[in-house]
């Protein structure tokens, strides 16, 4: 189902009666949502359905906290990361803006002064925004940023993070050992990492973290460091 000509075609489908979501994975892309490890890498050439993975692994993630959650309680805070502004803009939130807002799943909002997407209270499909301003209490947040600026990596604790071209030289030791402090634990839940790009390298100590992989060799090489 590409749509317009020269479209990709989407991971997912929505019926509009039912409004029923199925996600329709290749075999690498199933790898890695099937993968119970803590940081999980997607390494692949370009038009492989990387970028467009992010929110429905995400989404997964999001659903996962609030059903550990007490009734009532807020679903917490969610970070996504791409290499650089110019990234964010042109991939990254169109496709956080078209899965989480009203095209499919209907449970965010996005605040651009902040950069953050809002979820719904309880994650209900076209439900109430707890958030007058930005700055308001949330139920759920999905915080945007760049690695290009790190200092904007650092803040409160997070449940789940995700990285978009992940292989990128912003994304620096430091960067990775930023947001491994955000999605520390302090509970007995797992925090977990997803990174994806199109790279020939990680450059992050591998003797230092466990990594489960899912490369698709017809589309890349690569060279862990």
């Amino acid at each position: 189902e590409a749509g317009a000509k020269g479209a990709k075609p989407k991971i997912w489908r929505k019926d509009p009666k039912t409004g029923l979501l199925t996600l329709l994975f290749h075999p690498g892309q199933k790898r890695v949502w099937d993968s119970v490890k803590r940081n999980v890498f997607m390494l692949s050439g370009t038009g492989v359905g990387k970028t467009s993975l992010i929110p429905c692994w995400l989404h997964r993630e999001i659903t996962r906290a609030k059903d550990r959650l007490a009734p009532g309680d807020p679903v917490g805070d969610f970070l996504a990361v791409t290499a650089t502004y110019d990234l964010f803009k042109t991939k990254l939130l169109p496709a956080m803006m078209e899965f989480f807002e009203d095209k499919c799943l209907a449970i965010g909002r996005y605040h651009p002064g902040d950069r953050i997407i809002e979820l719904t209270d309880g994650l209900e499909p076209h439900g109430t925004f707890l958030a007058n301003r930005q700055d308001d209490p949330m139920y759920g947040r999905i915080i945007l940023r760049a690695a290009a600026a790190p200092s904007g990596l650092e803040s409160s604790t997070v449940k789940a993070v995700v990285m978009d071209e992940a292989g990128l030289p912003e994304y620096q030791l430091e960067t990775w050992e930023a947001l491994q402090r955000r999605a520390a634990s302090p509970e007995n839940c797992i925090r977990r990492i997803e990174g994806i790009t199109y790279c020939f390298k990680i450059p992050i100590r591998t003797s230092a973290y466990s990594f489960s992989v899912s490369l698709l060799p017809r589309f890349s090489r690569m060279k862990l460091m």
